[in-house]
């Protein structure tokens, strides 16, 4: 996923944008306690940075696995080792291989926002399917906030980042963008 984002990156500024993959940490160097995230990026877009911390979820966990991953996010964030690692706590970006698993994340993730009351968690959520399938890729509007199924499963997508697509990619004359969600492999 880092290396996606950072190829994406390079597209938009080879463009005319000014985007950035301007770091990233391993799982290890941003585990704490039970808070074990598969890493952590920080994107930028002009001068502008944008924190995340990564899920990638292979989509063999079941709800209480799930439910279980979120409080431990929770507690990190709420015991204030979050504010000592970070300006300002990540969004937390959730990646799953298939639709029923993102599905079922996106409504523990709302289940535990309701059982907690407060601040929910700034998490977001998508598939290896949307990435490959939408022209924009990983900075493309495939994002889902969190919450139980949409009747008919039709949910709201937006962009991750602020401000719709990337400056450099559309405009007059400009032909359409389809290769920012990169070549990949994943397990099955």
């Amino acid at each position: 996923m880092f290396v996606l984002l950072a190829r994406s990156a390079r597209t938009v500024t080879r463009r005319g944008g000014d985007d950035a993959l301007a770091e990233w940490r391993s799982a290890a160097a941003c585990a704490r306690g039970r808070c074990r995230p598969d890493g952590y990026g920080c994107y930028r877009r002009g001068q502008v940075r944008y924190g995340f911390l990564l899920e990638y979820d292979r989509s063999t966990e079941r709800a209480r696995e799930y439910a279980a991953k979120l409080d431990a996010y929770y507690r990190y964030r709420d015991s204030g080792t979050a504010g000592r690692d970070y300006v300002g706590f990540p969004t937390v970006l959730v990646v799953t291989a298939r639709a029923r698993a993102e599905a079922c994340f996106a409504h523990q993730a709302y289940l535990a926002a309701e059982r907690r009351g407060g601040r929910p968690l700034p998490i977001l959520f998508t598939t290896t399917q949307r990435i490959t399938d939408h022209p924009q890729g990983i900075l493309g509007p495939i994002w889902r906030a969190p919450g139980p199924a949409s009747p008919g499963g039709t949910t709201m997508r937006s962009f991750w980042l602020p401000g719709g697509p990337p400056r450099g990619l559309f405009g007059v004359g400009r032909p359409a963008v389809t290769n920012l969600h990169g070549a990949w492999e994943f397990e099955a």
